[in-house]
């Protein structure tokens, strides 16, 4: 019963934070959207991450008397959606500062012009004092020149003015009218594979714009299963986290066994196996890949490991890599090895295209569906191509009919050869119905033969 209380007192807590915060973004927000100046919006943000950090604390207070995963699963999910929407108002709002602060500093260097200006009507007021003592020329003349070069220079201020705000205006980007996805932080669910790759983006993506404290709880939503659950006593050290994450999957010695062990479990590829030809192919080029992300690509990139892989191959692909070797001059390295097999399979995606796959259109099976109300007609023997052979006749007497066809096939069909003899097409569905009938009585045999076995 106490138990049932505590969880219900730190549900309430955690929905009056929740509260809070929906109330201070609104807040913000309605500023946003007022244009307020930067000073007040860098206030308002403020405290919506007072009102965030506080969120979490109550979450984390409310989570911790779940123990079924799949219960603080679902609780890490609410905390998701929240983190999300206060993500998106962070960015927007640093994004709305950042311009603010831009068209200042642009708008300040507007007036710099002016003050040269005055400098050089100093300069020019003391030169006219100069010249007037010497006497080279005189004071109506120097005023004359002095106004004409104030005349220029205010022009000049005028146009860079001009030029400076219309950069302004440039460089303010206006915002899109699309609804774009929000980006999605990177998951983590155990995977030696996938580890690196995975403290990389994170990093890049959290270490540079949050505070540990907010990073951490980031780093709880991102992570799942296993990895979880060891870092739940930790608390809220942010590097100590990473320092266990990193001494359980993070070890190159232990990524290097599983990719290798990878690749010696994948069974022997088989004669036209070119889908499992392309899996082999993404399975060393990945697995290199994260090698090299750890500094181990030599234990793959070894005589031994190419060994193993061309074992993987089938007799004929390993015959297709050896002639390249040979013709190309080329050394059998890993990087070799994946080029030609990515070739490779380029080569066998157009080869296995259905435009140069494509089937006889005419089986045997539709033959007779397709001359259906035609007179099918004998060919004689001295213009059928194929009784030269059947006849015995050796390679070199073969006739040029064999690769272009009896001539008066490039005849109007009304100059072909005549022949008396027809096929009679009774004959032919005579023949058809008598197949039938013996595989009737085939099939009605079969069955009685079943039928007398003892049960």
């Amino acid at each position: 019963m106490a138990e049932a209380k505590a969880l219900s007192e730190a549900k309430l807590r955690r929905r009056t934070a929740k509260a809070a915060l929906t109330r201070i973004s609104k807040t913000l927000r309605i500023k946003l959207q007022n244009d307020r100046p930067p000073g007040e919006i860098t206030e308002a943000l403020q405290k919506v991450k007072q009102a965030y950090n506080d969120l979490v604390v109550k979450h984390e207070e409310y989570a911790q008397n779940f123990e079924n995963d799949e219960e603080f699963e679902t609780e890490e999910k609410w905390l998701e959606e929240s983190q999300d929407a206060y993500l998106q108002l962070e960015c927007t709002t640093n994004d709305y500062i950042m311009n603010k602060n831009m068209q200042q500093t642009l708008g300040g260097s507007v007036e710099q012009p002016e003050a040269s200006s005055g400098n050089n009507g100093s300069e020019a007021q003391t030169n006219t004092e100069q010249s007037e003592t010497v006497g080279e020329t005189s004071a109506t003349e120097q005023q004359a020149v002095n106004v004409n070069n104030q005349e220029e220079t205010s022009e000049n201020n005028a146009q860079s003015s001009n030029n400076v705000q219309e950069n302004v205006q440039q460089s303010v980007t206006k915002p899109c009218g699309f609804k774009m996805e929000r980006p999605k932080m990177p998951r983590f669910a155990g995977d030696v594979r996938d580890y690196v790759i995975f403290r990389a983006d994170f990093r890049h993506a959290v270490d540079s714009r949050y505070g540990k404290r907010d990073a951490m709880s980031l780093l709880r939503t991102s992570l799942s299963a296993r990895p979880l659950e060891l870092i739940k006593g930790i608390g809220s050290d942010y590097d100590a986290a990473w320092e266990h994450l990193d001494s359980i999957y993070g070890d190159p010695r232990l990524v290097a066994d599983t990719v290798t062990h990878d690749i010696s479990k994948f069974k022997p590829l088989r004669e036209d196996e070119d889908s499992r030809f392309c899996d082999l192919t993404q399975l060393v080029r990945r697995s290199y890949n994260t090698l090299k992300e750890v500094n181990r690509q030599f234990d793959m990139d070894n005589n031994h490991m190419i060994a193993i892989i061309e074992q993987k191959l089938h007799m004929n692909d390993r015959k297709i890599w050896s002639r390249h070797l040979e013709s190309s001059g080329k050394e059998a390295t890993l990087e070799n090895l994946i080029t030609w097999m990515t070739t490779e399979i380029k080569t066998r995606m157009r080869a296995t295209a259905p435009l140069r796959s494509m089937q006889s259109r005419h089986p045997v099976g539709s033959f007779n569906a397709d001359i259906s109300g035609s007179n099918p007609k004998h060919l004689p023997g001295e213009y059928n191509v194929a009784d030269e052979v059947s006849r015995g006749i050796s390679v070199q007497s073969l006739t040029e009919k064999w690769q272009r066809g009896p001539e008066f096939l490039r005849l109007p069909e009304h100059e072909w050869p005549a022949d008396s003899s027809t096929v009679e097409t009774g004959e032919v569905e005579q023949e058809i119905r008598k197949s039938q009938k013996i595989l009737l009585e085939f099939e009605s045999s079969c069955e009685k033969r079943k039928s007398r076995k003892p049960r």
